[in-house]
């Protein structure tokens, strides 16, 4: 999935995350879940976030393969337990919902993601190719949810 769908993915799981756990700090809420949403993608040079940080994106593609250990559910499941520990519940909600998004994301791709690599060889595989036509269509869907959340539910 392209940068923008799984920014506009993560924006839609934030609102529906604050409706559900009502955090104090919603403004950071919704940060935590975008900025996590995009950070599975660290481990290749060729996304987004891995130019923007591409000394970090080097070494971990270095060790791991694009949609290996940092597309499973193993590093939200550790973000959630530390975030949990140093800054409380809410704000752990956001990383792992931020994180999840992006792997639900990828999951609807003919790509797809092994979520128990290398403990169990499932795989989810989507209907979409990234970066075309209908992701497209899926983008401007999701983004007018976005809006209508939140015109909707205000912020």
């Amino acid at each position: 999935m392209m940068f923008y769908t799984h920014l506009a993915f993560s924006f839609l799981a934030a609102m529906l995350g604050i409706r559900f756990f009502h955090p104090s700090g919603e403004i950071l809420f919704v940060i935590l879940v975008i900025l996590f949403g995009a950070l599975p993608d660290i481990d290749t040079d060729k996304s987004v976030v891995g130019r923007k940080f591409p000394l970090i994106s080097k070494f971990i593609g270095f060790f791991f393969s694009h949609r290996g250990i940092f597309h499973t559910i193993y590093v939200p499941l550790l973000l959630f337990v530390l975030f949990s520990y140093y800054t409380g519940f809410s704000m752990a909600v956001a990383v792992a919902l931020g994180y999840l998004s992006h792997l639900a994301g990828d999951a609807l791709t003919i790509q797809g993601i092994r979520p128990f690599h290398p403990l169990h060889n499932l795989e989810i595989r989507g209907f979409l190719t990234t970066g075309s036509f209908a992701e497209s269509i899926l983008l401007i869907a999701i983004f007018i949810i976005d809006i209508s959340l939140v015109v909707r539910w205000g912020l």
